[in-house]
């Protein structure tokens, strides 16, 4: 058996660090501040290290609403997806994952955008 992807990218304190990055490159995003202009972000970056860390083969601790859910009133556009995407991209290229894992872990994101474009 393999070492997962949280195992080998350091668990639940590496993880972080990539959606601390990746937040704070979407937070620099004049196209994307009003996604997220009443979020609680302490919160968010909290629910989106869990799901990350469980979609990465880490411990599934993850309880907060859906994606579909959870973005159904946000109208995302794919632009914003997309851009959303890329900042993901750049934070886990600058935190040192290997490209074959970043495309991976977009592979997944990728999957879930009927759940998120409006």
């Amino acid at each position: 058996m393999g070492t997962s992807l949280y195992d080998k990218y350091g668990g639940f304190a590496g993880i972080s660090g990539v959606v601390h990055l990746f937040y704070a490159k979407i937070k620099q995003s004049d196209s994307l501040a009003h996604y997220f202009a009443t979020v609680d972000m302490a919160r968010l970056i909290d629910h989106q290290t869990q799901f990350l860390c469980g979609v990465l083969g880490g411990p599934k601790a993850y309880t907060g609403r859906g994606l579909a859910a959870a973005h159904k009133s946000l109208n995302v556009t794919p632009e914003a997806f997309a851009e959303v995407a890329a900042h993901l991209e750049a934070a886990l290229r600058e935190s040192g994952v290997e490209q074959g894992d970043i495309d991976t872990i977009l592979g997944v994101v990728a999957s879930h955008a009927d759940e998120v474009i409006a």
